[in-house]
């Protein structure tokens, strides 16, 4: 064990208890599958809430399972061992059927495709986590109303970055006090969130709208998680009391303005608190769990059915096919991939 006095012994114990963060993965995943598809197809968005929102909670969800990862791991490396057999064989093996994939369905012929320096940039950078750097293909989408191979991808590189800093933040959390370290580190996400705000409504400059959603921008989700694991005893403690008030934070979120830097402490209280306490939920825990092949290779699917024109003679037969073959290929993914390098 990583030796840190950073959870105590009650702490691990209640964490350890089943929960049901499988079906709060699932339920973000199909949601944010939803956003992207009816994105991809041009159509009138009908969710409730925003892809952002999804990927907002699944960084809640690494701040307070990969801490807790970090702090049962044997040593760093048993650590960052977990965290790449989890992450890059599934993730590498989508970069690759794209690359792959985008010869059949580039206008370009085949030796144009395999000849064209953008492919292996869309290679090399993607598999680099870099995909802002080249996120297209060579004559592939260019006819869709998103031009990106997989628009989701942006967001493996900050989960990344969040696995490599947690040991960090655990040394800081262990060396000053925590509630100080926390604090800190949410005011510096906050200012750094609110100036890249500031300068893209004044400027209209895109780049800085990008910038924004990178790791410091979204630090105070993954801390939000992490808080909630420091605290974790804290927490089941005063639940009943606790949970509503995230209820509460969570709504007011949405006014706008100042009150947007509550929500990812809102965001995170309904999640860990839905985990835990909503028993009914754990059944999910009886399925494979799919949710990352889901993410992965939602979005190139979506945008080959755009691309052959399915969705003009059914949109909602697209939404079928389109959900029914990410099942498919999440699930070899899942038996055939991931499980194979199962840490």
């Amino acid at each position: 064990m990583i030796k840190h006095d950073l959870l105590s012994a009650g702490i691990v114990d209640g964490v350890k208890r089943e929960n049901s963060f499988r079906a709060i993965r699932y339920f973000f995943a199909l949601s944010l599958m939803l956003v992207h598809v009816t994105t991809a197809m041009g159509q009138a968005q009908f969710m409730p809430f925003t892809g952002a929102l999804c990927v907002k909670a699944f960084f809640v969800i690494t701040g307070f399972l990969v801490l807790f990862s970090y702090c049962r791991s044997a040593n760093i490396a048993t650590y960052a061992r977990k965290r790449v057999l989890r992450v890059l064989p599934a993730y590498l093996c989508v970069v690759l059927m794209c690359f792959l994939a985008g010869a059949l369905e580039s206008r370009l012929s085949v030796a144009e495709y395999f000849s064209s320096g953008q492919s292996y940039r869309y290679l090399l950078y993607n598999a680099m986590f870099l995909n802002f750097l080249e996120p297209c293909l060579p004559g592939v989408f260019e006819s869709n109303p998103l031009h990106a191979v997989n628009g989701s991808l942006w967001f493996m590189k900050v989960e990344v970055i969040f696995y490599i800093s947690v040991p960090i933040f655990v040394y800081l959390l262990c060396r000053f006090r925590e509630w100080v370290v926390l604090l800190s580190v949410f005011a510096c996400s906050v200012a750094y969130n609110v100036f890249f705000s500031y300068m893209y409504i004044r400027t209209g400059d895109e780049m800085y709208h990008l910038l924004q959603r990178q790791f410091l921008g979204q630090l105070i989700y993954f801390f939000a998680g992490a808080a909630l694991l420091v605290y974790f005893d804290v927490f089941c403690k005063y639940v009943r009391w606790i949970f509503p008030v995230g209820i509460l934070l969570f709504v007011i979120s949405s006014a706008g303005g100042w009150l947007h830097y509550v929500e990812p402490v809102g965001l995170a209280v309904v999640i860990v608190g839905v985990a835990y306490y909503a028993r009914f939920l754990k059944i999910f825990n009886q399925v494979p769990d799919l949710t990352y092949g889901l993410y992965l290779y939602h979005f190139p699917i979506a945008q080959t059915v755009v691309a052959h024109r399915l969705h003009e003679y059914s949109v909602p037969l697209a939404f079928l096919l389109i959900f029914a073959v990410t099942f498919l290929v999440a699930w070899l993914s899942h038996r055939f991939v991931e499980s194979r390098f199962k840490p």
